[in-house]
């Protein structure tokens, strides 16, 4: 990495499959937009439909009659029931536009001449394409009719009418009479196009390989049926020979770039849902209803996994590669100041779930991807502290001396295990851990315990050092307990782990749990539910089994949800993304919770716990496993996660080893009540309480607030309410309380947080 320069790509994003045409796109001898026409179709957009059609074929009544719809060969809906009908579609498309009559281009004209020799479907379609452009033309055809085999395939009036309307705007020369040498018409033209038919005069012309419909011969192309090829393909070949007619005009050379064939695209058939065919009623054609309904069939494939998946790139609608250019625009900046905002905030609103990449035919993993271009931008200073402070003051708590602890059990000198909690399952329950870690004592009564955060946060913060920090932490406590294996009861831990320290091997609570029979037998009869598995277990299948035959043991009768195991979606707890971007946090929580009516059973308490908030009615796995919880227990405020931490700490020291332990601060068992040995207390409201924990403040905060307007004298007194308001900058915030005294302490009113810092004068 340069100084002054981060160098951060997107491995992959080169193969990214974005742009690649449809199959049936692939396929059509004219390259017809199929998804831009059926996009249009499936609007009932028959006007703009008809107009995609007709600039792509030019003679649209011909080619309809023509087609032998290559498309439906390869259209991926028949693995499933039937190919879409594209020729009614197509069809349907002309019956009902109102407006068929081609456009007329008032353009100046162009001071070049353009030879056709040959006035079959390949020629005229040539013509027409140069007539629009402008370009002087003339049309040689020794027959007295135009046509050429046209007249052995439809009937005259169809095709004659299509011609006669095509070029109503248009005006050509048309000659009947043989060409026998193309020295007859060099150097009078600047450009000619030779498309004798089938069995036609070749005037030895030899095909160049190196252009597209390119001759040997300077400024003479070939193509049409002469060359061998179909009736629409001919017809196509005299629409796109002009690019390369134009080429040469233009700066003299026959190397035009033939257009591509074939499509890299890719196609998860798993994922068609059936849609069976739409017959016309008549017999013949669609109604207009009909033909809605036959479109709507159509899956417009591309290759947009990634969008249809990833909650971020669905609702940014950003590719893999428009991403790659704003994060490269924002980290890089082009600007004097050397600033950059356009994915600032997009960056930070990754979860590092890793469903892009799973999705993804090419591997390309854009989590990964985000989450070294957060370690760039925290690293150059131009992250928002804001975003992600909060989440490191936590970790930082939930490693300090209130809360962390590592402890091999008395008796033992070292250990063949130990369970590694994680900073939130206690922090949402201290239960969850004292249970676990009795179940495991039992049966393992050698288990280390290690009481302490993974590094998550600062790894989704982009803090490069901190993470490491917090990682040798972990390694050298682990060295102390004597390289034990470790239990997990986290996902994300466990995930961490396999990452940032492989030399310790590691196995889930949840797998000891089923080995050991740990379960309530009818607890769950009669009822459904479904199991959310978190997006850090997408690569353990053996854990999601394990928890899926847990619940069958229990009782419950399980109704899948359309994302689980290996297409697991976060709940929105990764990255940590809802201080930089709530409004789409929001959205993403309520796209969880209403995938279907039932209880959710989930083994990572973060997604119990948001679910939770939003009314959801979900267990945590140990809550069945250990009879803890009904499904609508609320999940713990901020506050009183960092009480229970404290608390728990308290609880294994005394229930495991009979050690007491002191903090500051005392807490009840509810980890309501904030009284410290001074006799301060503080009242809060339970709508007061609710507003701090959404605005993620502490209430002990607040508490600090009051204390140093208190013990300072700085404060505001406002006499018509008699309130007092005072602030204080702890760590990088600024913190406001507005408050009451009371006989026995304070009220708190009101309070918020902001990132100003108050310079007093």
């Amino acid at each position: 990495m340069k100084s002054g320069y981060w160098n951060i790509n997107l491995k992959g994003v080169e193969n990214c499959l974005q742009n690649e045409q449809a199959f049936c796109t692939a396929v059509c001898p004219f390259h017809l937009d199929v998804t831009g026409f059926m996009d249009k179709m499936q609007r009932g957009g028959f006007n703009v439909a008809f107009r995609a059609y007709h600039n792509a074929v030019g003679f649209p009544s011909i080619v309809s009659r023509l087609c032998d719809e290559p498309c439906k060969k390869v259209c991926i809906r028949k693995e499933k029931d039937s190919a879409v009908s594209m020729k009614l579609l197509e069809k349907a498309a002309m019956d009902y536009a109102t407006r068929t009559a081609p456009n007329s281009y008032n353009m100046p004209l162009k001071n070049k001449r353009v030879a056709i020799i040959g006035a079959g479907i390949s020629g005229l379609a040539c013509a027409l394409r140069l007539c629009e452009k402008k370009y002087d033309v003339t049309v040689y055809e020794k027959s007295r009719r135009i046509g050429g085999h046209l007249w052995d395939l439809l009937p005259p009036d169809l095709f004659l009418d299509d011609i006669e309307r095509q070029f109503i705007h248009e005006t050509y020369t048309l000659l009947h009479r043989e060409i026998a040498s193309i020295d007859e018409l060099q150097p009078a033209f600047d450009a000619i196009y030779v498309a004798t038919g089938k069995g036609g005069d070749d005037f030895g012309l030899i095909r160049d390989k190196n252009g597209a419909f390119a001759t040997r011969r300077p400024g003479v192309f070939m193509g049409g049926s002469l060359t061998g090829c179909d009736s629409c393909k001919a017809l196509a070949d005299g629409l796109k020979v002009v690019h390369a007619m134009e080429r040469y005009i233009k700066v003299g050379t026959m190397n035009a770039p033939e257009q591509p064939r074939g499509t890299r695209l890719r196609m998860d058939r798993d994922q068609i849902i059936t849609a069976p065919p739409v017959v016309p009623a008549n017999g013949t054609f669609y109604t207009r209803d009909e033909a809605l309904k036959e479109a709507k069939r159509c899956m417009k494939c591309s290759c947009d996994a990634c969008v249809r998946y990833c909650d971020l790139m669905g609702h940014s609608n950003k590719y893999p590669q428009n991403i790659a250019d704003d994060v490269e625009a924002t980290i890089n900046p082009g600007t004097l100041a050397g600033d950059g905002t356009i994915a600032t905030r997009f960056i930070s609103t990754c979860n590092h779930c890793g469903l892009c990449k799973t999705v993804c035919p090419q591997n390309i993993d854009v989590g990964e991807f985000l989450l070294q271009s957060h370690a760039a931008m925290t690293q150059k200073g131009a992250m928002p502290w804001a975003y992600h402070d909060f989440w490191l003051q936590d970790m930082a708590f939930a490693n300090g001396d209130q809360a962390q602890l590592t402890r091999i059990p008395d008796k033992y000198n070292g250990s063949e295990y130990m369970f590694f909690p994680g900073c939130q399952l206690g922090a949402s329950d201290v239960r969850y851990v004292i249970e676990s870690y009795s179940k495991i004592l039992a049966e393992k009564p050698d288990t280390a315990l290690m009481l302490n955060c993974c590094g998550a946060p600062a790894q989704w913060a982009g803090e490069v050092k901190l993470h490491k920090n917090v990682i040798d932490n972990i390694r050298s406590q682990w060295f102390s307990l004597g390289k034990p294996g470790a239990i997990f009861a986290c996902p994300t831990c466990k995930q961490m782990f396999k990452q940032y320290l492989p030399e310790i091997e590691g196995v889930f609570l949840y797998d000891f749990l089923l080995e050991w029979n740990c379960s309530v037998a009818g607890v769950g009869a009669g009822k459904t539910v479904s199991v959310f598995d978190p997006c850090a277990s997408r690569q353990e299948p053996q854990l999601q089994q394990c928890i899926r035959q847990l619940v069958a043991k229990s009782g419950f009768t399980m109704e899948p949800l359309a994302m689980e195991g290996a297409l697991a979606q976060c709940c929105s707890w990764g990255g940590h993304i809802s201080i930089a971007n709530p409004n789409y946090t929001h959205e993403m929580i309520k796209s969880r919770v209403n995938q279907n009516d039932h209880p959710y059973i989930t083994y990572c308490v973060n997604c119990r716990d948001i679910f939770a908030s939003s009314g959801k009615p979900v267990f945590h796995i140990l809550d069945i496993l250990f009879s803890l919880h009904h499904s609508h227990r609320p999940p713990p405020t901020y506050t009183a996660r960092r009480h229970n931490r404290v608390q728990l700490k308290q609880k294994m020291l005394m229930n495991f080893w009979g050690k007491t332990f002191k903090v500051g601060q005392k807490v009840n068992e509810e980890g309501k009540k904030n009284e410290d040995e001074k006799g301060f207390y503080l009242k809060i409201s339970s709508r007061v309480k609710k507003k701090l924990n959404s605005k993620m403040i502490l209430e002990m905060d607040m508490e600090a607030v009051i204390k140093h307007c208190e013990d300072s004298g700085k404060k505001i007194f406002d006499p018509k309410t008699g309130h007092f308001t005072g602030h204080l900058k702890i760590n990088n915030m600024t913190f406001w309380a507005e408050y009451l005294p009371r006989e026995n302490g304070f009220e708190l009113i009101n309070g918020y947080g902001h990132r100003m810092t108050i310079v007093e004068i």
